[in-house]
């Protein structure tokens, strides 16, 4: 019966081949040309049309000019305490509405559920008291390589709140959450769940702008800019490692207690490791790093010193080239081998990242045995 045309961010809109036709209606007489195209080519089908409401609200004068048989996919990500504004646009105009909150998980090595439980909860109730059709909890995957088995927590707490849109209570659905979706009274689960929600917003705290955990886990740690950039990055790193550290603890705890969705907990337990390699990945090469440069030719032991940071290296690709066996085994549990290949050749690239480091402070070992110098650290660093 419907049928979702999408027509959402699109951010060429009036360039390219449309520019000389919004420069005589205007760049939002374009979009409601199309989106009447569209609506007339679905009325054969006996469809009705659905769409993404993120660029008429752009151009509210628009909304008004919508057909009112149309259904507005009202959608926005960031929490907020209130989206009364953002409903009661498209209310106001007589249109249909299913309001879409997201479970924050593209981008992401685990959904951000800090942001995505009052995204959610806030967006579906104000949705209900303004009379939305009902409501579409989103899970998207942009960089192709978030796991599903990730993200049952937020869908959960999306029916949660559909169902009772003024009632729900986040401490009662995560003490009803385990026995419900695992068969087993373990309040650790949640707990471990919402320790690995959290470390999103250690590091970009309030949805900040940033590049997300998903690219910070391939970073190149000896040349990479994040270090810099974020600021009070090491401490934050740190805490990210703690966090992760304890879900995995909290996670072993519960696993013998599961009933149901027991394959799920290899996806929790992956998240953590995956989590706690991004914070150790860093925090070893960073002491590396402190260690080569406090060496000088009069150091003791300078050869045994730079073995020893060379098999650091080797253990930490080691770890990665384990954390991507599993990475492949649970995305074949649950997907196609379509873009598997795409997301594998990222561990390949910090597995030779780390495994060219590793050789070189080896090699270095050995020529500090033969009598020659210790090179200048950028020796080290560089990539090649």
């Amino acid at each position: 019966e419907w049928f979702n045309v999408n027509c959402d961010e699109t951010w060429g809109l009036g360039e390219g081949a449309s520019k000389e036709r919004a420069e005589e209606i205007g760049v939002d007489g374009v979009y409601l040309e199309h989106l009447l195209k569209l609506r007339e080519m679905l009325k054969k089908y006996g469809k009705r049309m659905m769409f993404w409401g993120d660029i008429v609200l752009n151009h509210p004068d628009a909304i008004s000019q919508i057909p009112k048989d149309a259904i507005v996919l009202n959608w926005t990500y960031l929490a907020r305490e209130s989206y009364r504004d953002r409903v009661e646009a498209f209310t106001k105009a007589g249109l249909k509405q299913l309001v879409c909150p997201g479970v924050s998980c593209w981008s992401r090595i685990f959904p951000d559920y800090v942001n995505a439980v009052p995204n959610i909860q806030n967006f579906v109730r104000d949705g209900y008291r303004g009379g939305a059709l009902g409501m579409l909890n989103t899970t998207w995957n942009d960089d192709g390589e978030n796991l599903f088995g990730y993200n049952w927590y937020g869908i959960l707490w999306g029916a949660e709140c559909a169902w009772g849109p003024e009632r729900a209570d986040q401490e009662a659905f995560d003490r009803k959450f385990p026995a419900c979706f695992y068969g087993a009274d373990v309040p650790e689960v949640t707990q471990a769940i919402k320790l690995l929600g959290s470390c999103e917003q250690v590091i970009w705290p309030k949805c900040a702008p940033g590049i997300g955990t998903d690219a910070l886990s391939w970073e190149d740690p000896f040349t990479g800019e994040s270090p810099k950039k974020i600021e009070g990055f090491w401490e934050k790193i740190e805490e990210v490692g703690r966090r992760a550290e304890e879900a995995k603890r909290l996670l072993q705890k519960a696993i013998p207690y599961i009933r149901r969705e027991r394959e799920n907990m290899d996806y929790l337990t992956f998240a953590s490791e995956r989590m706690w390699l991004l914070a150790r990945k860093f925090l070893e090469v960073r002491d590396i790093l402190s260690e080569y440069r406090s060496l000088s030719e009069r150091s003791c032991d300078v050869a045994s010193k730079l073995k020893a940071m060379g098999w650091r290296l080797a253990k930490l690709r080691a770890q990665v080239e384990d954390l991507e066996d599993e990475y492949r085994r649970l995305w074949l549990e649950e997907c196609r081998p379509y873009w598997l290949e795409v997301n594998l050749a990222k561990y390949d690239a910090l597995i030779r990242l780390l495994e060219i480091r590793a050789r070189r402070l080896l090699r270095m070992a050995e020529e500090h045995e033969e009598g020659r110098p210790l090179p200048p650290l950028e020796d080290l660093t560089k990539s090649w």
